[in-house]
C-alpha cells in the first residue's frame, strides 16, 4: 500500500466516483445505454486505482494496470460507437 496518496490520486478517484453517479443519473432520465457504458468505464477506471492504492499491481509478470485501463478504455469507446450507430439509425428513420 502506498504510504501516502498524492492529490492527483486522490483528485481521478473522486473524479471517477462523480462520473459514475451521473452517469447512472443519465442513464435514469433519459434509458440511453451510452452513459451506463461511460460509468462502467469509470467504475474500472476506479478499480484501478483502488489496486494502484492498496499496492495490488506488484509483483505480476503482466501489467494489471495496463489491462485493466484498457478495457476501461474499450468500454468509453464501445459507447461512442454505440452512440455513433443510434445516430446513424434515428437519421435513417427519420429520412423514412
Amino acid at each position: 500500500m502506498a504510504d501516502i496518496l498524492s492529490p492527483v490520486e486522490i483528485i481521478n478517484f473522486i473524479f471517477d466516483i462523480i462520473i459514475i453517479v451521473i452517469g447512472l443519473i443519465c442513464y435514469k432520465k433519459s434509458r440511453n445505454v451510452v452513459p451506463v457504458y461511460i460509468a462502467a468505464a469509470f467504475a474500472v477506471f476506479g478499480i484501478s486505482n483502488v489496486v494502484e492504492f492498496l499496492g495490488l499491481d506488484k509483483g505480476y509478470q503482466i501489467d494489471v494496470l495496463f489491462i485493466i485501463r484498457a478495457l476501461a478504455y474499450l468500454l468509453v469507446i464501445g459507447a461512442l460507437i454505440s452512440f455513433l450507430l443510434a445516430e446513424r439509425n434515428a437519421r435513417a428513420s427519420a429520412k423514412k
